[in-house]
């Protein structure tokens, strides 16, 4: 009889949404003081000097910048993002703990994924990747909860659209999410294929929102595209032992040569050995663009398709060439 009072006690205890949520509300505070203020690479460095400087431009997402920016009235530096995205995984799992409260393990799962090694140890880097994994965990929560105020569903798309906007290739992945937010979060009845359609052209919508976005801020073009096309050639000219750069990069057979293992990030390796390319008229301390019209980056793109075939030819006669450059 006692232990049947105390379990039903306890029952009651783990019913209550405070109770439920005191393991996220711990990993939440614990994840800031171990991470606080943010671990910052080069790309979150560019991105805060963008914030800053309110000049924006797209070798990273600019609305990732751009919200950054509003948040530096709170504190000027990384610290307001790292709250904002951790925020958003914690009160995920609680969401979560909440939705499946009926089962008692609930409680000590959800909260455990915030913890797991593979996850704590990108919580505290202020990356668009943990943006994107961030806020598309927390559509995910709300979705889960089916919720039918409006202020939520606006919520959820905006989660949704955040997370393309601030991680491109995301579209790929998010046509299964939308197709959940219009089934459950809105309620849509219809058949599968339909609601199927309805989620690629919401996605495809998201993309071009996140276009108007870059526009409306003024984020400079910079082509970001073009570096792995310039990896690409750099790789092709070193197998064939031709230049195969067009004229107006201005890369001689001496920089191919210096970096001639270098097989990825290429441009920086070259930047290294004295190239300098690109409009240096933007804000200091953010990265510089190579490639600066849609005439070069065409001529870019133009060679690259041109030494694919090379890099092919190359790859089936296995024959060695000639170093001339």
């Amino acid at each position: 009889m006692v232990l049947r009072d105390a379990r039903s006690s306890w029952e009651a205890c783990l019913a209550n949404p405070w109770l439920q949520g005191l393991p996220c509300i711990l990993g939440f505070i614990g994840c800031l003081i171990a991470f606080w203020p943010g671990f910052m690479s080069g790309d979150s460095l560019d991105q805060l000097a963008q914030a800053r400087n309110g000049v924006y431009q797209d070798w990273h997402p600019p609305l990732m910048s751009a919200v950054w920016s509003r948040l530096l009235l709170f504190s000027n530096g990384p610290a307001p993002m790292l709250v904002l995205h951790v925020g958003f995984i914690w009160l995920a799992l609680w969401l979560l703990v909440r939705r499946f409260a009926s089962n008692r393990h609930a409680i000590w799962v959800f909260p455990l994924v915030g913890l797991l090694p593979w996850v704590s140890n990108f919580e505290g880097v202020i990356w668009k990747d943990v943006g994107l994994a961030s806020s598309w965990l927390l559509a995910v929560a709300l979705i889960a909860h089916k919720p039918r105020q409006r202020i939520l569903q606006i919520g959820i798309a905006a989660l949704l659209f955040y997370g393309i906007a601030v991680r491109h290739n995301a579209i790929f992945g998010a046509p299964p999410l939308v197709f959940l937010f219009l089934r459950y979060g809105i309620g849509l009845t219809t058949g599968n294929l339909r609601v199927g359609v309805y989620a690629v052209a919401m996605s495809l919508g998201f993309v071009v929102a996140g276009s108007l976005v870059n526009a409306s801020i003024e984020a400079r073009r910079l082509y970001p595209v073009t570096a792995l096309m310039i990896d690409d050639i750099h790789n092709v000219s070193v197998q064939t032992g031709r230049n195969l750069f067009p004229g107006m990069l201005v890369i001689d057979g001496k920089l191919i040569e210096a970096c001639r293992t270098e097989q990825m990030a290429v441009v920086f390796c070259y930047q290294r050995n004295g190239w300098v390319r690109g409009d240096t008229a933007v804000a200091p301390g953010q990265f510089r663009g190579f490639v600066t019209s849609d005439d070069e980056y065409s001529e870019i793109r133009g060679r690259w398709l041109q030494t694919g075939s090379r890099g092919r030819r190359k790859t089936i006669s296995g024959s060695p060439r000639r170093r001339t450059y």
